[in-house]
């Protein structure tokens, strides 16, 4: 399965399907530290932002990305679709988990922080780009042909959920709470966004919560895909 990556790679740099979404994802992250700040946590938590629009973009670009002949050669070749989709998310995963170190490293590179940076503070934000990097690849792998058969509507619902996840917490705050607790089933960006902004102001349980759950969450939705995409249960 592991032999599958370097494969993966060659692919998919081949495609340039990828070149959108980092260029995106350079432009913002650059536009947003140009500029000295004393505010180490509230600015590294707008990184959750980009890196989760970012993968989801590249996820849902890569899971289909190889022709149906291509894809049953690969499947022959590994030994069965569980380890197939597997492999495709280990590496749609570990280009994700890239892209959060390359956010967190950027501006310290660029010493754009005029207050210092703590061991805690960095090691809350790394936290919470890989948690976020795993949401993005858990939205965006299950909005393809196999699982959703017309392909501008996968797109629209995808760029919906997306919209939803990012704009969670508000949806929680701003309804009743029967309503409300129907965000939990959304991916929790903006929750982790407040937990990283507000870090210092809320309790260690919330801390705890709020930076494990989103691996939960992400974990959860990568196993129903795996399940789905295994058995067969596609259009």
């Amino acid at each position: 399965m592991f032999a599958y990556l370097p494969y993966a790679l060659r692919y998919y740099a081949r495609s340039y399907r990828y070149v959108p979404p980092l260029l995106l994802f350079f432009v913002a992250i650059s536009m947003f530290y140009k500029d000295p700040t004393n505010q180490v946590l509230s600015s590294l938590s707008f990184g959750n932002f980009v890196i989760f629009l970012t993968v989801v973009w590249l996820a849902n670009g890569y899971i289909e990305l190889e022709h149906e002949t291509q894809q049953q050669l690969s499947i022959l070749h590994i030994g069965s679709a569980g380890k197939y989709y597997l492999a495709k998310l280990l590496f749609i995963s570990c280009a994700a988990v890239l892209l959060a170190v390359y956010t967190l490293l950027y501006p310290l590179a660029l010493r754009v922080f005029t207050a210092p940076v703590t061991a805690t503070e960095l090691l809350v934000s790394f936290a919470a780009y890989v948690s976020t990097a795993l949401l993005g690849v858990s939205v965006g792998i299950f909005f393809n042909g196999k699982l959703i058969a017309r392909k501008s509507r996968g797109i629209l619902l995808l760029f919906l959920f997306s919209v939803l996840s990012l704009a969670g917490k508000s949806i929680a705050d701003q309804f009743p709470h029967s309503v409300g607790i129907l965000a939990l089933l959304l991916p929790p960006v903006s929750q982790t966004v407040n937990v990283v902004s507000s870090w210092m102001s809320l309790s260690g349980s919330t801390r705890v919560w709020g930076l494990v759950w989103p691996f939960v969450y992400s974990f959860a939705c990568m196993g129903l895909y795996l399940k789905l995409m295994s058995r067969g249960r596609v259009h």
